[in-house]
C-alpha cells in the first residue's frame, strides 16, 4: 500500500479538472474524474 506521501505525489501529478476544486478533483489516466475523499475507494459516485 502506498504512503500518504506517495499517494499526495500521485495526487499532485494527475491532470486537473477544469472549472472544479482541483484539491478535490482530477482526472485519472483513462479521462475518468476522481474525486479525492473516494479516491482508492471501491464503488460509485454520489
Amino acid at each position: 500500500m502506498a504512503t500518504r506521501e506517495q499517494q499526495e505525489k500521485a495526487w499532485q501529478d494527475t491532470p486537473r479538472v477544469p472549472d472544479k476544486n482541483p484539491n478535490l478533483y482530477r482526472r485519472d489516466v483513462f479521462g475518468n474524474e476522481i474525486y479525492k475523499p473516494a479516491y482508492g475507494k471501491m464503488g460509485t459516485k454520489s
